[in-house]
């Protein structure tokens, strides 16, 4: 599956810095303003400053629905399933039984192959086969999409009031780094669904590679 979450993301970042450098615009130009008294300069201040931070509810709320979005389309991801879908299911668990312990990691992997790319049987298949011990790869595999539903939900947690103009500026250090950060954990999470993209057609000794590139790292 393909995930735009940092595109999209990205763009309502854009969207941000235009909205709250106009507003910061407007309170210089009441700053500056030799008309008004300053009791009146500051009123009108107050009054930007107020929509700032509305503007701050209104982004964080699209940037939660955007992650809530994603994670939705995770948990509903599915692959186009053949008329015997339910059977060849049944089968796959009954061989996992009858087998038990003796089963291998590759003869496990190559029962739940067929299922990759359907979110609610891996998940079925993960909480059968993580019972088991040895089956490293099969259950690393089945576990990317819920390693990624778990990591976005982490993400609508920890940038749940990302947008904050009036303790950070946009184009401030601060900000920055908030913006940095937020960005590296979702080129994260598009990287395990790409590892489960690249896993649907891989081999197992192919995924029993990658595995262990991954721990040398």
């Amino acid at each position: 599956m393909k995930m735009e979450l940092k595109n999209k993301v990205e763009k309502l970042i854009e969207n941000y810095k235009k909205v709250t450098n106009a507003f910061l615009e407007e309170i210089r130009k009441w700053e500056s303003n030799s008309y008004y008294t300053s009791d009146a300069k500051q009123d009108e201040i107050r009054k930007v400053k107020a929509q700032m931070l509305n503007n701050d509810v209104d982004f964080n709320k699209q940037l939660l629905n955007i992650i809530t979005e994603e994670k939705e389309a995770i948990l509903n991801s599915t692959i186009r399933k053949p008329a015997d879908y339910q059977v060849l299911i049944s089968n796959a668990i009954g061989f996992i039984n009858l087998l038990g312990n003796k089963l291998t990691d590759e003869e496990a992997f190559e029962l739940v192959k067929p299922f990759f790319g359907d979110y609610q049987t891996m998940k079925r298949f993960y909480a059968v086969l993580s019972e088991i011990n040895g089956l490293n790869v099969t259950t690393y595999s089945l576990g990317l999409f819920d390693k990624a539903v778990n990591s976005l939900e982490i993400l609508k947690n920890n940038f749940a009031k990302f947008f904050d103009a009036g303790t950070y500026t946009t184009n401030g250090l601060a900000y920055t780094l908030k913006e940095t950060a937020l960005l590296s954990d979702i080129e994260d999470i598009e990287r395990i669904i790409q590892k489960l993209d690249s896993i649907i057609p891989a081999s197992y000794k192919e995924v029993e590679a990658e595995l262990k590139n991954e721990m040398v790292v």
